[in-house]
């Protein structure tokens, strides 16, 4: 929080969905604000004591994991001794992470853990940084079949010579959006197969495609 007061305005502190769209439109402004989310990887910082995340949120922190490199009294970790499941004291963690619209991260988590956290969490997770056992097959990573059960994408599609053609025809009406090579490459596919987009960028509604486009915040 003191790096993001002594910036000048350049760095801003991500506390809530409405600081976020605020963001995004002063970056749009100004190319050079950048933003942050204060996060904490493992509930062994509360120091047994669920009371505090009243404590950290209040300190400005949004995201927190249920373990990192060991197990602990909220759940296993994946490089834990037993890794174990969520405990009763980490089921009631979900809900005051919950309940506070604080992020649940399951990077680290053991894999029952994670299925344990599925299992009753009503609002959307992040599995911040990770890999699939299929390119490493480690106690770490994901498996395929968890990937495939819970992933949102059913279908992979090729990025053809025509989707290229069209992603490049489109640089002219995006370059002043600020738009990538990756996000004219989304627009591209859904003007090749006439089918909607969607995205978290509010800039992409400025776009006449003929195709519909949908912000997802």
């Amino acid at each position: 929080m003191n790096f993001a007061r002594g910036s000048g305005g350049g760095f801003v502190v991500i506390k809530s969905s409405t600081d976020l769209a605020t963001y995004l439109q002063r970056q749009q402004v100004n190319g050079k604000l950048t933003a942050g989310l204060l996060s904490i990887e493992g509930a062994h910082a509360l120091d047994g004591k669920l009371e505090n995340l009243e404590v950290l949120y209040r300190a400005g922190y949004r995201m927190m994991s249920p373990s990192h490199f060991f197990d602990n009294d909220i759940g296993g970790s994946a490089a834990g001794a037993h890794k174990t499941g969520l405990t009763e004291k980490g089921r009631e963690w979900v809900r005051q992470m919950e309940a506070r619209h604080v992020i649940i991260d399951l990077a680290h988590a053991a894999a029952q853990t994670i299925e344990d956290v599925l299992a009753i969490a009503s609002r959307p997770l992040v599995v911040s940084h990770t890999g699939v056992k299929g390119t490493c097959d480690n106690n770490r990573n994901l498996s395929e079949a968890w990937e495939d059960a819970h992933s949102p994408i059913s279908e992979g599609a090729p990025f053809t010579s025509e989707h290229a053609r069209i992603a490049g025809s489109l640089v002219g009406q995006t370059r002043s959006l600020g738009l990538s090579l990756g996000d004219r490459a989304c627009l591209a596919l859904g003007i090749a197969t006439r089918a909607p987009v969607y995205t978290a960028d509010r800039s992409w509604k400025n776009l006449k495609l003929g195709i519909g486009i949908h912000v997802i915040r």
